[in-house]
């Protein structure tokens, strides 16, 4: 359900009803014990914006609940917040920046995630990130100085024991440049390069350091047909150096 944006004094408020089902045949991804189940999800959510020719500030806000009909271990309430704002400078250039709080739920399928857990892990994401915005008629520039904080709660196993999960707290800072060419109306040349600094917040004793950073490059075109279609093709290299070799 996406009604038309409703006007509430100087925001336009845009809110939205996703109502999703799915089918899980392994729910646990246990071989030798396969549950299946039927997940129904309802998530209500709410973005809205100033319509000032100048300047710009304006939330998004989102409740999502996950019901798992048979193993209702498996369900779940998550929720996000974001409040942002842009300063237009003048006409090509404005800064902006947003501050978000994110809670959720691990999926089983979570690489690094904690496979004996009785329920999903819970963790929660903290986010400001900071914006440069350069633009023109052809050209456009963005610097975006981003961090974010993972914060996991600890969970019980299916045993009943405790399963500490402080070990897994980080913080993780992106850095980057976007670069965009419009070599017609219809068509742009994207370019960006972005630096990635994950430090762990509790290093467990005796064990490598899992701290790592690296860079990360995408190269690509976006591109809009005469046939509403419109798509963006793009590549991509990573390169992560691990503070421990092993």
């Amino acid at each position: 359900l996406d009604p038309y944006p409703v006007q509430i004094g100087v925001f336009e408020a845009r809110p939205e009803l996703l109502v999703g089902a799915a089918s899980s045949s392994n729910v646990f991804l246990d071989d030798a014990n396969e549950v299946s189940d039927v997940i129904m999800t309802f998530a209500p959510q709410l973005a809205a914006a100033t319509t000032w020719s100048r300047h710009r500030i304006g939330f998004d806000a989102i409740l999502a609940h996950e019901e798992y009909l048979d193993t209702s271990t498996e369900s779940a309430t998550q929720y996000g917040l974001r409040g942002f704002g842009q300063l237009d400078i003048n006409s090509r250039f404005a800064v902006a920046g947003s501050i978000g709080q994110q809670n959720a739920r691990e999926r089983r399928s979570s690489i690094g995630g904690t496979a004996n857990a009785e329920e999903r892990i819970e963790f929660d994401r903290t986010s400001v990130e900071a914006n440069a915005i350069y633009a023109t008629e052809r050209v456009r520039l963005r610097g975006r100085v981003g961090m974010d904080e993972y914060d996991y709660s600890d969970g019980t196993s299916v045993g009943g024991a405790p399963l500490d999960q402080d070990f897994r707290d980080y913080d993780e800072m992106r850095t980057g440049v976007i670069a965009e060419y419009a070599m017609s109306r219809d068509w742009s040349l994207r370019g960006e390069v972005e630096h990635v600094d994950r430090d762990y917040n509790n290093p467990l004793v005796g064990q490598v350091d899992r701290d790592i950073s690296g860079y990360i490059l995408r190269a690509g075109t976006s591109f809009e047909l005469p046939v509403a279609l419109r798509g963006q093709v793009s590549a991509e290299l990573q390169n992560f150096d691990p503070a421990d070799p092993t």
